[in-house]
């Protein structure tokens, strides 16, 4: 048992960690105070894996189908140069010419 857990369990829980306090200091007082630490304040050690777990979760590649990983309409550069416009043109024209 360190301080920071008890002040854990001060600050969170106030009126479990009072009565506790108040408890002459022996072994019961102290295995209370371990149970109720296990019981509430969050395992610090998983701390670590949990954060790199989430990130290398992050790091996986997304499916192109979920929001946000399309780009929008600002994203794509679809500006056209004079020359290509007018070759596109020249094309639709004779491609219709063909047809009728």
């Amino acid at each position: 048992m360190n301080q920071e857990t008890l002040d854990y369990l001060d600050y969170h829980y106030p009126e479990l960690s009072r009565p506790l306090q108040r408890l002459q200091d022996n072994y019961e007082k102290w295995e209370d105070i371990y149970k109720a630490v296990k019981k509430f304040v969050p395992n610090s050690s998983n701390n670590k894996r949990d954060a790199a777990r989430a990130q290398n979760n992050f790091a996986k590649p997304k499916s192109m189908s979920a929001t946000g990983v399309t780009q929008g309409k600002e994203g794509m550069n679809m500006q056209l140069s004079e020359d290509r416009k007018q070759a596109n043109w020249e094309r639709m024209r004779k491609t219709l010419n063909s047809l009728s």
